[in-house]
């Protein structure tokens, strides 16, 4: 045994009770170390995390020879480490004469934990140099590292080496490489590792169900349990953590159920971190109920608690309960991270934005700096609730841009019909380097199909087909489709629509819709007849974009037969817009009183639209008693809407100046509306015009344009018809008149 001097026996027996053999002095003048009292001093330390006492302890050890002990280094390596000091660890393994296999895991799982990769491999190579090989300890530290820190190539190296030591089979070993696999989302090299396992423990069964449900598909994660189930192993709580995520994942309530009466028999204790599970796997279920009692059932439920529960309201869209237990929740959890985005995006979606401006103000008072997610989902409230200004405001003061506050602005602004703007955002955006995902794809689409850049529409369509990462779906195909149909491009809009999507309505409607807006109403027929041999049923959207096709073509037959048609076999595709388009198609060939029989008669027929469409066209055909019917029907519907104007113009071109006189005063009050707005893509530059507006830079010489074009109307004998007339021109028309 190692020797110390006298001189030192009373203060090491004083600091560490029983680790000297005697306090005699021996033969020598010296006393004796005992080694393994050592080592419990030292797992003691490690415990408390007492570095100061642990390096004692080393400096015992080394004035008394036991430095270089193996057993002893191992100790003291694991006690360093976990107190963060590695530079100590790394002096302690220099010291280790010969270290053996225990002593090198010590040393390379102390820099794994702290994140050392780098010394980490180098250790790991410097382990081969001195001869040794890794054992099944070792290996799974480094697949652990590698899994952590994104080494797959690496990994797979490693795996290699393993498989010729002929370890993977091993359970600690396959589970440290599934872990791998599953960070790296490769199911199934990591369901091969697990499959080639000679025994199987709960952890094994685990990890895989874990990576299943987490990254994959939660049906196979339940077939794997119901494997497990089979054998002898009982489920602890990290695999019944790990099935109902599963559940979740799948949506699967009955196995979710079963497995909650599982964990009811197992006796296992309903934790707070069980409880929130379940309260996540009913909730995502859609089981909102059972998801509300357990909770109430769990003792002092935490943040994650509240936000499982608020999140299930929030996806299954009941705003208003999303609120209600925003007020109920205790102040230490109304202002976390997690549960803000869901509060704001239920004020988001109810356009509460009294709400959203409250629960603003308590996240500026608190004086936190939250992430940029809160922020980004205070961008999306205010852009959601038509208050683009305050979007504007937070998402300039930004630190860093994510999907969701760019996604904000640039939808905020597509709903208030600013294509322009939405352009000019995602140009921005793009110069971030940010990837878009579908639905600002979408957005950025209709931008183009507003305002008519077809050339820009042209470049989105084709950043979406280059880049492998965007998920084509229907939804965004569909976009394609419209902007390039909306733009007249109506050969690129039949071009995409891939066998895939054949049989999808949505990309029907939006070809036919572009056929009708040019007017070619023959084509309208033939893709009729095209998703009739698909065997496409008509929409709602796809119906009302045949008739106004019809109706633009004046082909009332043709309309007739396809109106009757739907009627008979699609009744409930029948909606308001589809009516007032047959309406439409009926009045502009004169058949008034089958037009005026279709809306008494069918059920949707009692909306202010069509009774209005139907007195537009008893104004063109001057049937005043006719069109007087008609203004009953839509002023008993809306009081106070442009009824009045519309009657007014009948008695007028009938010439009953006095019945016009009487309706006209009912006209003022409502015969304002908003300026119309044209674009004009022009030299790669969307340029845009208002009714009324000079401020463009070449305003006089388009006025001038128009004037030389007013003139030649005149010479060529053109009278506007003013009749019909019953408001005041506008100050801008005046002026134009008088210049």
């Amino acid at each position: 045994m190692p020797l110390l001097r006298k001189g030192k026996a009373n203060w090491i027996h004083s600091k560490f009770p029983g680790v000297l053999v005697s306090h005699d002095v021996v033969a020598g003048g010296t006393l004796q170390i005992q080694e393994h009292h050592l080592q419990d001093y030292v797992r003691e330390c490690a415990a408390k995390k007492d570095v100061t006492s642990g390096r004692l302890i080393y400096m015992i050890a080394v004035s008394s020879g036991l430095g270089s002990s193996c057993f002893l280094g191992d100790q003291l390596i694991r006690l360093f480490a976990a107190c963060g000091t590695l530079l100590e660890a790394s002096l302690v393994f220099c010291n280790v004469n010969k270290p053996n296999l225990h002593v090198w895991h010590a040393i390379i799982s102390a820099h794994a934990e702290h994140g050392c990769l780098e010394k980490v491999f180098s250790l790991f190579h410097q382990l081969y140099i001195e001869g040794m090989y890794p054992n099944e300890y070792i290996f799974p530290v480094i697949f652990k590292a590698c899994g952590s820190f994104g080494y797959l190539v690496l990994g797979k190296l490693i795996h290699a080496i393993v498989t010729e030591q002929t370890l993977e089979s091993s359970t600690v070993v396959g589970s440290s490489l599934m872990y791998m696999y599953i960070k790296f989302k490769q199911l199934e090299e990591a369901q091969r590792v697990f499959d080639h396992l000679k025994e199987r423990n709960v952890v094994a069964w685990s990890s895989i169900i874990d990576g299943y449900a987490h990254h994959g598909d939660g049906i196979v994660a339940l077939k794997l349990y119901e494997r497990m189930s089979k054998t002898s192993l009982k489920p602890d709580k990290v695999v019944f953590l790990c099935v109902l995520k599963a559940c979740s994942k799948a949506g699967a309530i009955r196995e979710g159920l079963l497995i909650h009466d599982q964990i009811i028999k197992s006796e296992l204790e309903l934790d707070v971190t069980l409880g929130n599970t379940l309260v996540d796997m009913y909730a995502k279920c859609k089981e909102l109920r059972s998801a509300h009692r357990l909770f109430q059932k769990l003792n002092n439920p935490n943040a994650v608690s509240w936000g499982a529960l608020i999140t299930g309201y929030a996806q299954n869209g009941q705003g208003d309960m999303v609120l209600e237990l925003y007020e109920e929740m205790d102040d230490a959890f109304s202002l976390n991270e997690m549960i803000l985005p869901c509060i704001l995006k239920a004020c988001a979606n109810a356009e509460n934005l009294a709400k959203g401006k409250e629960i603003h103000k308590r996240i500026e008072e608190s004086g936190f700096e939250f992430d940029v997610v809160v922020k980004s989902s205070l961008v999306d409230m205010y852009a959601k609730c038509g208050s683009l200004e305050e979007a504007q405001e937070i998402f300039s003061h930004l630190r860093t841009h994510n999907l969701v506050s760019w996604g904000a602005m640039i939808s905020g602004y597509m709903q208030q019909g600013k294509g322009r703007l939405v352009l000019d955002f995602f140009k921005d955006m793009l110069q971030e380097r940010l990837e878009p995902d579908n639905a600002i794809f979408i957005c950025v689409l209709k931008a183009c199909a507003s305002i008519g850049a077809l050339k820009l529409g042209r470049l989105v369509h084709h950043f979406i087909s280059e880049n492998v990462a965007v998920n084509i779906d229907v939804a965004l195909v569909g976009a394609i489709v419209d902007m390039y149909a909306r733009c007249g491009s109506l050969e690129e809009a039949h071009g995409v629509v891939t066998d895939s999507f054949r049989k999808n309505p949505i990309l029907w409607s939006a070809i036919i819709s572009g056929y009708a807006r040019s007017g070619d109403w023959k084509l309208v027929r033939w893709c009729l007849e095209c998703m009739q041999q698909e065997g496409v049923q008509l929409n709602e959207v796809t119906f009302t974009n045949v008739l106004s096709a019809f109706s633009h073509a004046g082909e009332v037959e043709e309309g007739q037969h396809v109106f009757k048609s739907v009627a008979a076999s699609q009744s409930n595709a029948l909606s308001f817009e589809n009516l007032t388009c047959m309406i439409d198609l009926l009045g502009s060939t004169g058949q008034l009183e089958e037009a005026n029989h279709l809306l008494e008669t069918l059920p949707v027929g009692r909306n202010v639209i069509g009774w209005t469409s139907l007195m537009t066209a008893c104004k063109t055909y001057g049937n005043v008693n006719l069109g007087h019917n008609c203004f009953h029907q839509v002023s008993e519907l809306e009081p106070d809407g442009a009824g009045f104007a519309l009657m007014s113009s009948i008695y007028a071109e009938a010439q009953l100046w006095g019945d016009a006189d009487k309706t006209g005063p009912q006209v003022s009050g409502h015969s304002w509306k908003k300026p119309g707005i044209a674009w004009i893509e022009a030299n790669n530059n969307m340029e845009e015009f208002m009714v009324g507006d000079r401020t463009h830079k070449e305003s006089p010489k388009i006025y001038a344009t128009l004037k030389r074009l007013n003139r030649a109307l005149k010479t060529e004998g053109y009278v506007p018809v003013s009749e019909s007339i019953t408001v005041n021109k506008s100050v801008n028309e005046e002026v134009f008149e008088k210049k």
